[in-house]
């Protein structure tokens, strides 16, 4: 049996309840967009794998607004994630969508819920975070970032993402993750050979100190997307 501190839609939240219960639910507010900053503070202080974090419906009870499954889904996936949601009106598409999100959070479980979290801001409304193992030198080895854009673009060119807990002397190996099954849609990224070379099953390897100083770059994409890379050393 697991169970569930509700602290007051995550407004009492304290360590000592955490002797008592497997996870915490961050918020009552299930929209997507709201949830980021949400979880953005809760993982100042408490680990991922006790934040409740739901894929909500379609239209959120509390704000009204609606999201895609994919963003939905991309925002619960870094929590001890769930699904809040009526399944009977699921489309056929979305219920295979939210079956193949719920696999792949099955899959990187391990990655996201043990070791170190990195989060960070970047302009034009992207805001990323970042989970992973650190070897002696306190550097990273093996690395899930999720990046999302919450506002539309306004720069005429996406800006470049550092990634400072990057060994500057080694190399890493950059491939984009995507549900099982998904297609990603024509056009996404402007079909750039850089992204197009991510979603492979080689990636590509790019090296540690431009990751650190210059920084990954990122797809052009609309407001209320995902965009999420592992970069392992190699």
């Amino acid at each position: 049996m697991e169970i569930e501190s509700c602290s007051g839609g995550g407004g009492r939240i304290d360590f000592g309840v955490l002797r008592h219960t497997h996870r915490v639910w961050t918020s009552d507010c299930i929209d997507a967009m709201s949830r980021v900053d949400i979880q953005r503070g809760f993982l100042q202080f408490f680990p991922p794998e006790i934040m409740g974090a739901h894929v909500g419906s379609a239209r959120a009870h509390t704000t009204g607004r609606t999201q895609s499954m994919a963003f939905r889904a991309a925002v619960a996936l870094p929590g001890h994630l769930g699904v809040e949601l009526d399944a009977r009106v699921l489309s056929d598409a979305d219920a295979a969508e939210l079956k193949a999100w719920i696999q792949m959070y099955k899959d990187l479980r391990d990655r996201l819920h043990h070791g170190s979290v990195w989060q960070g801001r970047i302009d034009d409304g992207i805001v990323w975070q970042a989970h992973g193992d650190v070897d002696v030198a306190d550097v990273a080895t093996d690395v899930l970032l999720l990046v999302y854009r919450t506002q539309p673009t306004n720069h005429r060119y996406t800006p470049r993402l550092p990634l400072p807990m990057l060994d500057a002397q080694a190399h890493y190996r950059v491939k984009q993750i995507v549900p099982a099954g998904t297609v990603l849609p024509s056009g996404a990224h402007n079909t750039a050979p850089f992204f197009d070379a991510l979603n492979t099953a080689d990636g590509v390897v790019l090296d540690g100190g431009w990751l650190r100083h210059a920084g990954l770059p990122l797809p052009r994409a609309q407001a209320e997307t995902a965009f999420i890379v592992r970069l392992t050393r190699v």
